[in-house]
C-alpha cells in the first residue's frame, strides 16, 4: 500500500507538470539513448519533438553523425530521465508514448503528446492522451476512443481478475470513476487510471 500511495503521489505530480499552456514546441533533447527493434543501442544526444511525434534524432557519441528515426524502427529510448517506447496501436501503426508504471505491469500505462507542427496565431497547444496496453494483447488502446464505448465496462473487464477493485469503478467510488464533464477531465480520468492501474498491480 505504500508504494501504491508513492506512486499515485509521483503521478499527480507527473501530470501537473505537464498541464500548464504552452508558449512554445516541446521539444525533449539531451542526452539519452535509443535501443532499435533489431538490439542495437545508440548513445548519443537524443531529439525528440512532439510536433513531430513519430520521429526522433540522436547524435552518436561514437560516430558524431546525426541521425533520424522512426517510430517503427525504435524499440524504445531515453532522454534526460524520460522514457518512452514505441507502441503498436489498433490500426497497426506506431507511436512514441511515455510509459508511466512499469513494463512489468498488468496493463500497462502509456502517456502521449502531440502537437500541431505549426502555431496559428500564437496557439501551441499540445494534445495529451492516454494509451493502455494489458500485458497479453496484440496492441494498445485509447480509452478516449469511441471504439472504447462503454467505457467502464472496457475498463472493468481489464481488471475482472480483482473483484474489489471492477466493483469500486462499478459503483463509481470516489477515484474510481471517469468524468467526461468536469473543469479538467483529462486530468481527472489520468487520475483515476493511475489509482487503478496502480491497485490493480497489487492485487492478489
Amino acid at each position: 500500500m505504500k508504494n501504491f500511495m508513492l506512486f499515485g503521489a509521483f503521478i499527480l505530480v507527473l501530470f501537473a507538470q505537464t498541464s500548464y499552456g504552452q508558449t512554445g514546441f516541446v521539444n525533449y533533447d539531451g542526452p539519452g539513448r535509443v535501443i532499435l527493434n533489431y538490439g542495437d543501442t545508440i548513445i548519443g544526444f537524443v531529439n525528440y519533438s512532439i510536433a513531430r511525434p513519430g520521429v526522433l534524432h540522436i547524435k552518436s557519441d561514437k560516430t558524431k553523425e546525426t541521425k533520424k528515426y522512426n517510430d517503427s524502427e525504435v524499440k524504445e529510448f531515453f532522454v534526460n530521465d524520460l522514457h518512452y517506447y514505441s507502441i503498436r496501436r489498433k490500426d497497426n501503426s506506431f507511436a512514441f508514448a511515455q510509459l508511466i508504471n512499469n513494463v512489468d505491469s498488468k496493463v500497462r500505462f502509456y502517456k502521449y503528446e502531440k502537437q500541431s507542427p505549426v502555431s496559428v496565431g500564437g496557439d501551441y497547444s499540445v494534445t495529451r492522451n492516454v494509451f493502455l496496453w494489458p500485458k497479453d494483447a496484440e496492441s494498445a488502446v485509447n480509452p478516449n476512443d469511441v471504439t472504447f464505448l462503454p467505457h467502464d465496462k472496457n475498463i472493468i473487464k481489464m481488471v475482472e481478475s480483482c473483484p474489489a477493485l471492477a466493483e469500486k469503478i462499478k459503483n463509481k467510488e470516489k477515484g474510481y470513476k471517469f468524468p467526461f464533464m468536469s473543469q479538467d477531465p483529462d486530468r481527472a480520468r489520468f487520475e483515476a487510471y493511475s489509482r487503478i492501474f496502480a491497485e490493480f498491480d497489487e492485487c492478489k
